[in-house]
């Protein structure tokens, strides 16, 4: 299955998220607007809810009973092969695939509405 450059980087944008869960403040300018951080704990989506756990293993509940973890090792591997990808495509128009990624992709597809719960 193919995306084009600015639907790999909503993926790339996600994994990013998911293993840099403490974010700083900027503003447009990307100056500091405050020394406080913004603190993810979850993802969610329509049909699934991305976790982050203390131990730093992302859960995945669909909206069944059923979950599917991540270790965030594996998540840095697959998004730094995604950058790479995504700045390696030549092509400023057209859809292309990145295989490596495949099974990952699968879990994150058929995304409809994300909120990000904050404390």
């Amino acid at each position: 299955m193919g995306f084009n450059k600015g639907e790999w980087s909503e993926l790339y944008t996600i994994l990013y998220l998911l293993k840099n869960q403490n974010l700083i403040i900027v503003d447009e300018n990307l100056q500091i607007i405050t020394d406080k951080l913004f603190k993810l704990l979850e993802i969610l989506f329509s049909d699934k809810k991305y976790k982050i756990d203390n131990s730093y293993v992302i859960k995945i509940f669909n909206n069944s009973d059923k979950s599917q973890n991540y270790q965030i090792s594996y998540l840095s591997e697959q998004m730094n092969i995604l950058l790479n990808k995504i700045v390696s495509h030549q092509q400023a128009n057209g859809s292309f695939q990145i295989a490596e990624i495949q099974p990952l992709i699968n879990d994150f597809l058929m995304v409809k509405n994300l909120k990000v719960v904050q404390i």
